[in-house]
């Protein structure tokens, strides 16, 4: 089993448990009635904060050989809706309608990749604009003061509906042609609530490929014509693969 099927196991299985052991009548007795009584309601919130991401990449070609590499990072913005359903005393499920920008720098790619100084080509940024739906599970510990510690995980799914550019150039029909427009991913983190706000702090694995080699292959193949044979001995086995990775920092108003 590898790291992440492990860690997820782990963490699915401990919140399984949690909700077989969790008695809500026992939970509601004595001088602990009241608050159960408010952590049984769902809580709404308004989330917004920052994030830094980029795009770990890989190309396999049986003539070229192959190559891995990682994008420059970009600064970005996020922001939504947030609702916080609880299941148990300690058990949450976090759902999310977001507004996410996902964004790549060419700074550092060419010198750290290639064999050359990138002081010789103008620094680009893109910035994948997206709609994302993640679905969390939620663990909140106890402590004796009004805040609450969590951590949580889930998977997420995205549609990408704008890409721009540094340079002005309007590259979204371009991208439709080989960048898959749905991105899906899992979300790690953790969270410390206060009354009125909670600010969390999570990382963001990329899982889908956002290259769709197939449209791009057919799409450069369409072009050469009478070069269909040199194109399909160059390029016909190349696979390729980009992946999503980032961090992000935000704060949650409650309400």
């Amino acid at each position: 089993m590898g790291k992440l099927p492990a860690i997820l196991f782990i963490f699915f299985f401990g919140f399984a448990v949690n909700i077989i052991h969790y008695n809500p009548s026992a939970a509601q007795s004595n001088d602990q009635e009241s608050v159960q009584s408010s952590n049984t309601k769902p809580q709404f919130g308004l989330k917004l904060g920052v994030n830094s991401f980029k795009v770990k990449a890989e190309v396999s070609s049986g003539f070229f050989g192959n190559f891995s590499g990682t994008s420059g990072s970009k600064l970005g913005l996020f922001g939504g809706l947030t609702i916080d359903i609880p299941i148990s005393r300690r058990s949450s499920i976090q759902t999310e309608l977001l507004y996410v920008q996902r964004g790549i720098s060419s700074d550092g790619f060419i010198e750290d990749n290639f064999d050359f100084d990138d002081d010789d080509f103008e620094d680009e940024s893109i910035t994948y604009h997206y709609v994302d739906i993640p679905v969390l599970l939620k663990f909140n510990f106890d402590t004796d003061r009004n805040v609450v510690p969590s951590i949580y995980a889930g998977p997420y799914a995205g549609y990408r509906f704008r890409i721009s550019s540094s340079t002005g150039e309007q590259i979204d029909d371009e991208a439709d042609d080989f960048i898959r427009t749905i991105n899906a991913g899992i979300i790690f983190g953790g969270s410390i609530g206060f009354e009125k706000f909670t600010i969390d702090l999570r990382y963001d694995l990329g899982l889908r490929n956002l290259t769709d080699i197939d449209s791009l292959l057919d799409d450069v193949g369409d072009t050469n014509g009478e070069f269909d044979d040199l194109f399909d001995l160059l390029l016909g086995d190349l696979e390729a693969s980009q992946k999503f990775r980032g961090f992000s920092i935000g704060i949650s108003f409650n309400f």
